[in-house]
């Protein structure tokens, strides 16, 4: 028997749509969709035309309304708390609508045949995430002795896990980031029991008019997917994809055939068409 997946495709904005039986397109921060984010104000025409495309994470059990701060965990939520919403799947993923694995999502199936779950493959931080977050604060204009709290906070609610944490954020790190995933439904439900009472002491505290519980959110998405790989899980760990993953047979075509341009001149319509290094030149 086949196992389904889902992957989550984040949006909060008008882009291209990725939607088919794999991926699932959400729009993030629906309950305040008028607030201003960091890209400006959403427009009523796209408004619309989230509304009309997918799913919003402002339905069910929802926290859409800490979307600011929490960043992609308000889908992650809403996946969690409405996991029949989408199908029940065996295997539940997030990408970006910008951003997605350099694999074929119209087979996910060939890869956990050999692999537990997917992560990206980001490059190495020699120092550990502890003197990374230095530099993600400074770009970001965040309290760099953030994450410091953090890790106060973080030796309060797990004290049994946090030798095994502080060794994570201080040693050399390979990939985890932007909270890329594909996993298997129960590490998801076990990731979210985890993770969410980290964000919401956080909440408490911290700064909520900026995106710094997000980002560490980020980078407790990474420790969680090493935890997977170090209790015997195998990873699959790739880039991020050159082009989306479209999968239609109108793409698949289009890269056979190399269709490159079409346009009106004239009244006719012309197609740019190479097969094979033949170019030719429709005229119809």
């Amino acid at each position: 028997m086949s196992s389904k997946t889902k992957v989550l495709v984040a949006y909060h904005k008008k882009d291209k749509l990725f939607k088919n039986e794999v991926l699932f397109p959400i729009h993030l921060g629906r309950e305040i969709s008028f607030e201003k984010t960091k890209d400006g104000k959403l427009s009523e025409q796209d408004y619309d035309w989230l509304i009309n495309n997918m799913a919003g994470d402002n339905t069910g059990e929802n926290i859409s309304d800490k979307n600011r701060f929490l960043n992609e965990m308000t889908g992650i939520y809403w996946a969690w708390k409405n996991y029949n919403e989408l199908g029940n799947p065996d295997y539940i993923g997030l990408n970006h609508y910008r951003r997605f694995f350099k694999i074929n999502y119209s087979n996910l199936t060939k890869y956990f045949k050999d692999y537990d779950f997917i992560k990206l493959s980001s490059p190495a931080f020699k120092e550990g995430i502890r003197a990374e977050w230095d530099n993600c604060a400074k770009l970001n204009n965040l309290d760099p002795y953030d994450f410091e709290r953090f890790c106060d906070l973080y030796k309060n609610i797990y004290p049994y896990d946090f030798e095994k944490f502080n060794n994570y954020i201080n040693s050399e790190n390979h990939g985890g980031l932007m909270n890329l995933f594909i996993m298997k439904k129960e590490d998801f439900f076990k990731y979210c029991e985890w993770i969410f009472p980290l964000l919401f002491e956080m909440e408490k505290t911290f700064d909520t008019t900026n995106r710094t519980i997000g980002m560490i959110a980020e980078r407790l998405t990474a420790y969680y997917l090493q935890k997977l790989e170090d209790n015997g899980e195998k990873p699959l760990c790739t880039r991020l994809a050159d082009e989306p993953p479209e999968i239609s047979l109108r793409f698949l075509l289009s890269r056979i055939f190399n269709i490159r341009k079409k346009e009106q001149s004239g009244g006719h319509k012309h197609i740019k068409l190479t097969i094979f290094g033949v170019v030719l030149n429709i005229r119809h």
